[in-house]
């Protein structure tokens, strides 16, 4: 968690989420996905540069796939927490998007 997570946040914060983070339910990932939104809606994503992860690569890739309009942000795998402005940024201009 400290070291490949979340390495960027403080010491408070990584002990924060350490704390909160919960066990991944692995079920999730033998779901069958039939009716993804990303192919017929417009998508956003952020590749987090510093990902310890989940390599930044991938998340090229994934974003790539999805046709996904990106933002590229020198961050660990949580950017929502190391520069959330940037993240809540993003999010608006795609909710401005949307509704233009």
């Amino acid at each position: 968690m400290h070291d490949y997570f979340a390495q960027d946040l403080t010491p408070g914060e990584k002990n924060i989420v350490a704390a909160n983070q919960g066990q991944t339910n692995g079920n999730v990932f033998k779901t069958p996905l039939h009716n993804a939104a990303w192919k017929s809606k417009p998508s956003w994503y952020i590749v987090s540069a510093n990902d310890k992860t989940i390599h930044p690569d991938e998340e090229r890739s994934t974003a790539k796939s999805l046709n996904a309009k990106t933002l590229t942000i020198p961050t660990s795998h949580v950017p929502m927490l190391s520069p959330p402005e940037k993240v809540a940024e993003y999010i608006l201009g795609a909710v401005k998007e949307l509704n233009a």
